[in-house]
């Protein structure tokens, strides 16, 4: 394996300026292979907290089929701890590390070294590597993920704003499509329709106004008989069966 590259060398590749033109994704990727190299070790991940468990949502040296259903308890194991107490944590042996799921030490790894993603004060996650050689990590090692994990932390704020953006944008266009349809809808019942024109309107805008598979339509007819006046979606037999229905 290659030796640790010196301090301000690793520092200067994990800021690099050009990291900030890759989409936040890409750059959590680029970062930890860049981690890896600077730091001579054999993974890196990046770790989410969502409510009071850690999610991975990049690695590298650990294949992300591996990992992507791993959820870590706030508060346990090594990254949980990272997380709960946000200070920097070293550990020389994963033998007797607490799992949750595919443990470090059946990946042959034997060292970790894990410190927290911070934005103005709140936790976001941890950044977390680790060695299969062994080798204990040192206080350049938690200086050089550190770097990393302000670069890191920007870019996970940066893409969940994004991401709550585009769905709040997805829900607003909802909304505007909906109220459109609610609008040719009343356009088209208050128009000199028949009866037969009514049903229609109702029954198959109705269905697309509110997203559904199909919908139907009964008329009274005396106290307990139903009588369909319209339908859409449904196989021929059910409408069959749906002609006339009376109430139990």
């Amino acid at each position: 394996m290659a030796p640790r590259q010196p301090l301000d060398d690793g520092v200067a590749a994990l800021r690099d300026p050009g990291l900030a033109e890759l989409p936040s994704d890409r750059l959590l990727e680029e970062l930890l292979a860049r981690l890896c190299q600077v730091m001579a070790a054999d993974v890196a991940q990046f770790l989410l907290v969502e409510g009071d468990v850690l999610r991975v949502m990049a690695s590298h040296g650990v294949s992300m089929d591996k990992v992507r259903d791993l959820r870590i308890p706030v508060g346990r194991g090594f990254t949980g701890t990272v997380a709960a107490t946000a200070e920097p944590a070293v550990l020389d042996d994963t033998a007797t590390l607490e799992s949750f799921g595919p443990s470090w030490h059946e990946e042959g790894v034997r060292s970790l070294v894990g410190v927290p993603l911070i934005v103005e004060g709140r936790v976001l996650g941890v950044a977390l590597v680790g060695s299969r050689s062994g080798r204990p990590f040192v206080t350049a090692d938690v200086a050089l993920l550190t770097a990393a994990a302000e670069r890191a932390a920007w870019a996970v704020e940066h893409g969940l704003l994004l991401a709550a953006e585009r769905r709040a944008r997805d829900a607003a266009a909802s909304v505007g499509e909906r109220l459109d349809r609610l609008r040719s809808m009343a356009q088209a019942l208050l128009a000199n329709l028949t009866v037969e024109d009514v049903v229609a309107t109702v029954v198959h805008r109705g269905v697309s106004l509110l997203g559904a598979f199909g919908g139907a339509l009964w008329a009274m007819s005396g106290e307990r008989n139903l009588i369909l006046r319209g339908v859409v979606g449904y196989p021929r037999e059910v409408e069959q069966r749906w002609r006339d229905m009376t109430l139990d």
